[in-house]
């Protein structure tokens, strides 16, 4: 869980936040696999695409809190 969540170097969220290769939306789908076995829907795609838009905080501390947010989902909880 600690490797999971971290956003230290090495860790999974900072190796996604510096990605270069991956567009936001292959960034968001792959928390989705990671977290649910399934990718992001349109609705959540769009969700998550506005809240980085307009984040204050930095990108890897946004992706932190989208990850936050997804592994304390009913649908995580109830089901993984």
């Amino acid at each position: 869980t600690r490797e999971a969540t971290t956003i230290g170097n090495g860790g999974m969220l900072w190796e996604l936040t510096n990605n270069s290769s991956m567009s936001v939306s292959q960034k968001i789908n792959q928390l989705f696999m990671k977290a649910l076995s399934r990718r992001g829907n349109k609705q959540e795609l769009v969700a998550i695409q506005q809240l980085l838009a307009n984040s204050s905080t930095s990108p890897i501390q946004a992706y932190q809190d989208i990850w936050w947010s997804i592994i304390n989902s009913n649908e995580f909880i109830l089901n993984h």
